[in-house]
């Protein structure tokens, strides 16, 4: 049973009958008004699924009550179909410049008028029921960014924890390994005997070790949540880069011959992150001293070409291995690359610093000398001497 109701607006009687009489004879419930007024009153108090309007009616004509229908909240949605006698054009453009769906010319069809009313319910059943799926689908996309913005706000107190965690570890950790530090040159310089002078230099040396883990986690910390604090300064980038070396041969006690140097700068001071630069270089140097041959030598280029910075360390080791070629800037890679390789966390924290400078890194090996690591990065900006 079509539980559609209609109300029928006419001053005619025989009209309303006739109407009244088709429609009820297809199942839909009819309503009637006799007038422009009284169909206002009806969709007060009741909402219909559409309207049959004449609009030839005294006081108030169809025309008007359409205009009303429109601008009232309640029922600007309400289909109208008007019914005229006159079907000149001003009037059909009348018509639906006041917001009528259709019209029927009087005398109607049966069939017509049951054709154009079932047409506009089906279209308005449509229209609500997207109107109803656009409801249910706003609140589910607002339910879902609730619970995304839950989520990530758990996720950056989960993350803050994290760093501040490490932050703590960090600082507690320096307190009693400087302690060591500390006592193992004061004990090395009180034994006699050279091997136990050996055994506090390699406490001094797991000291030293556990202070750079210490570091680079604080530093893939505070680069993979975007909190680095990044500070850029204008220097003389080549005594910078040997200045870093002399530091790092001086620190493991490395024969200064080992590494071969040949940078290329303009006389001129460039701007860079201190910080990363330094970790870089230092990760790279680490990296090649404990793969490169027991004779061998380490060479480390450097040059500023259309205004990127290119820094190399080449060893003269064995190389890579190729699985461990296509694995090591990753952080999570086999235990056996790890092992086999002696990689670490190294080259992954190296990729990292580099996106965060958007620069590039790639490694290869190099025949008849061992591998090469480059890594390339933006200078910010270069001051003219």
């Amino acid at each position: 049973m079509n539980n559609s109701l209609i109300l029928i607006v006419d001053d005619n009687f025989k009209n309303l009958q006739v109407l009244g009489s088709t429609l009820r004879e297809a199942k839909y419930k009819t309503a009637i008004a006799t007038s422009g007024f009284e169909a206002l009153d009806f969709v007060n108090e009741k909402i219909p699924d559409l309207i049959l309007l004449d609009i030839m009616m005294p006081q108030i004509d169809g025309i008007e009550v359409c205009k009303r229908l429109k601008i009232n909240e309640k029922t600007k949605n309400v289909p109208v179909i008007f019914l005229t006698a006159k079907t000149d054009g001003s009037t059909i453009k009348e018509a639906f410049e006041a917001g009528a769906q259709d019209y029927i010319s009087k005398p109607f069809k049966a069939i017509e008028l049951l054709a154009r009313v079932e047409t506009h319910l089906e279209i308005k059943r449509n229209r609500e029921e997207l109107e109803n799926l656009n409801f249910h689908l706003e609140e589910k996309v607002k339910e879902r960014t609730r619970e995304l913005t839950l989520a990530n706000e758990k996720l950056n107190k989960i993350d803050k924890a994290k760093s501040d965690f490490l932050n703590l570890i960090s600082h507690e950790l320096r307190t009693p390994l400087n302690a060591i530090k500390g006592f193992s040159y004061i004990l090395k310089e009180e034994v006699s005997e050279n091997r136990y002078a050996d055994f506090l230099d390699e406490i001094n040396e797991a000291a030293d070790k556990l202070v750079r883990i210490s570091d680079i986690s604080l530093l893939i910390t505070s680069l993979q949540l975007d909190n680095f604090k990044k500070r850029t300064v204008f220097i003389r980038l080549e005594g910078f880069l040997q200045n870093i070396i002399d530091a790092f041969l001086l620190k493991f006690k490395h024969n200064q011959q080992i590494v071969v140097t040949q940078f290329d700068f303009p006389k001129s001071q460039i701007e860079v992150e201190t910080t990363l630069i330094s970790n870089a270089l230092n990760i790279l140097l680490d990296n090649a001293f404990k793969h490169n041959s027991k004779d061998g030598k380490i060479y480390v280029n450097a040059k500023l070409e259309d205004n990127n910075i290119i820094i190399s360390v080449l060893d003269e080791g064995k190389g890579f291995s190729q699985k461990a070629l296509e694995q090591i800037f990753n952080f999570f890679i086999e235990k056996t690359i790890f092992s086999a390789s002696g990689l670490g966390v190294g080259l992954a924290t190296l990729k990292l610093i580099m996106n965060y400078l958007s620069g590039t890194v790639s490694a290869e090996n190099v025949d008849g000398k061992g591998a090469k690591v480059i890594f390339s990065f933006p200078a910010v900006q270069t001051l003219t001497a």
